[in-house]
């Protein structure tokens, strides 16, 4: 593997007070989005990105994929995107279509959402919520 682009955060601290509702089915997270990942702290996401449809017999079968403790290795040096190491990294085509999962730690606390992957060099990407949340919110 070569050198890693993804510099160690030092000193992180999260704010742990989220709250989701829910309503008509779907579920709104109330912030603050502003933790930042500790390096010491387990994170994982999970989705429903493996998707194939049977158009003949009207089904669209669906399968969750997920990972856990994930370690934050620091923010990547030139794409400005968390870098988030896999215990085991897996294949392209198993995070496929995962892109938009809460990245969360132990606790529920979302720092992070799953924007892609770096295969070389074995890395998830993660958007910091923490400068880009009131770019991601619905008007």
């Amino acid at each position: 593997m070569g050198r890693s682009l993804c510099n160690r955060a030092a000193g992180a601290t999260c704010r742990r007070s989220q709250e989701a509702t829910s309503a008509g089915g779907a579920t709104t997270l109330q912030g603050p989005l502003k933790a930042i990942p500790d390096p010491d702290t387990p994170y994982g996401f999970a989705a429903w990105n493996a998707v194939e449809p049977h158009t003949a017999i009207s089904t669209l079968r669906r399968e969750s994929r997920y990972e856990l403790n994930m370690r934050y290795a620091g923010m990547h040096q030139t794409n400005g995107l968390y870098c988030f190491e896999p215990v085991t990294f897996r294949w392209h085509a198993f995070y496929k279509g995962a892109s938009g999962a809460p990245i969360a730690d132990p606790t529920g606390l979302i720092v992070s959402m799953l924007v892609g992957g770096d295969q070389e060099q074995k890395f998830l990407w993660g958007i910091p919520l923490a400068t880009h949340a009131t770019k991601l919110v619905a008007p």
